[in-house]
């Protein structure tokens, strides 16, 4: 029936490894998957001095955030299908200009939405901060503004509505006692 068919079609999915001196980010899609590090790899150790997260939006787009001395980066991969197989550019770099008030030590859960990039960054305290990135017209620098901070907890992931009005996140907190509370939560941007 209906929910065998929804299956025929070949799924991308995204595996992060790391070793003692490596990061990669292999993408491929079930169907070619044999073991862990089956696909393209599009993203190596070479690139960064620090690996700080991945995600891959709805039209296929791959967004890696590293670091490098203390500057962050964007990476973004294009995706295309042809011939029923992924095809990936070699991707573009944005450096970020964040206009921040504390200092960035990670750049954390990327989401594309239209033309704007929204992350959480997490400052020397622990705290997480939503910024919204938006690209410059040569395409090399990505500049991001605080939109919110303080009230969020652990940021586990998150996403953003079309309108981008409100951002949705799945959180966790430890009490005193070290039990975990696990809260999704909706904010209005503002």
């Amino acid at each position: 029936g209906d929910s065998t068919e929804k299956f025929t079609a070949s799924i991308p999915v995204m595996m992060y490894t790391k070793s003692t001196e490596n990061y990669n980010v292999y993408y491929a899609d079930f169907e070619t998957l044999t073991d862990t590090e089956a696909g393209t790899n599009v993203f190596s150790s070479q690139d960064a001095s620090t690996f700080e997260d991945v995600s891959v939006d709805s039209s296929n787009s791959i967004y890696i955030s590293y670091k490098n001395n203390d500057n962050h980066f964007i990476k973004k991969v294009t995706c295309t299908v042809q011939d029923g197989k992924y095809q990936y550019d070699n991707g573009k770099n944005y450096q970020i200009n964040a206009s921040v008030s504390h200092s960035v030590n990670s750049i954390i859960l990327i989401k594309q939405v239209t033309d704007t990039l929204y992350m959480f960054d997490v400052d020397e305290n622990g705290l997480n901060h939503l910024l919204k990135g938006t690209y410059t017209t040569d395409y090399t620098n990505l500049t991001a503004t605080e939109i919110s901070y303080d009230s969020f907890g652990t940021i586990m992931d998150f996403c953003v509505s079309d309108d981008e009005n409100k951002v949705y996140t799945y959180e966790s907190t430890t009490d005193d006692y070290s039990y975990y509370s696990y809260y999704l939560k909706s904010y209005t941007i503002t």
